[in-house]
């Protein structure tokens, strides 16, 4: 993996000046893959719109509940309203969580699948999961899969660490960003993991 990501820091340094200091300054790009899908979106219905600590909070709760057996499909169906309600999680959360196991028990081979999907495929599929959206699946690909490509113009810490590092007006729309980006394919994953490791340093 690492020569991969060694690939990329080279291209990137290449290809845009700016990205170059803030690769010197962060060091090699640590993004590794999650093999165990399921368990990485429950998380990611679970982290939704509350603080990463809430998250933590809520996600161990709910491991509680779950038991031995871990977040799978057919235990999340299990789980009792109280259950739920138990680890902290909303009707809205609970509602996704039972989409999501229906979605993969529906697709039960959608885990051995999903390598050879193509991105535009995977978010596809995965958007019809109740609460997971166009953001929530490339964040998926991105972290999970590590798809070299992906490019979230729709995330506000991208379009701020792009806004600054770039020192672009705040009503710059995304199209501008959109188009910085295009000197970073084959590799946007990795320019924009970088812009959130350097906006994380300064926060």
């Amino acid at each position: 993996m690492a020569h991969r990501w060694s690939r990329a820091k080279k291209h990137l340094q290449q290809a845009d000046p700016i990205l170059w200091d803030v690769i010197d300054r962060v060091g090699a790009c640590r993004l590794r893959p999650e093999t165990d899908y399921f368990s990485t979106l429950v998380r990611s219905i679970i982290a939704q719109q509350i603080s990463t600590r809430a998250a933590q909070s809520i996600t161990q709760k709910f491991e509680l509940v779950c038991g031995e057996s871990g977040y799978l499909p057919e235990r999340v169906l299990e789980l009792s309203e109280e259950q739920f309600r138990e680890a902290g999680l909303s009707k809205n959360k609970q509602a996704s969580l039972r989409s999501l196991a229906n979605h993969f028990l529906t697709y039960p081979h959608l885990e051995t699948d999903m390598p050879a999907m193509t991105d535009e495929e995977i978010i596809a599929n995965l958007t019809q999961v109740r609460g997971i959206g166009v953001w929530t699946a490339q964040m998926f690909l991105m972290f999970s899969l590590n798809r070299p490509d992906v490019f979230p113009v729709g995330d506000l810490a991208i379009q701020r660490g792009m806004r600054e590092l770039y020192r672009l007006k705040s009503q710059v729309g995304v199209s501008r960003l959109e188009k910085i980006a295009e000197s970073w394919r084959p590799f946007r994953t990795v320019a924009c993991w970088y812009i959130w490791e350097v906006s994380d340093q300064k926060s």
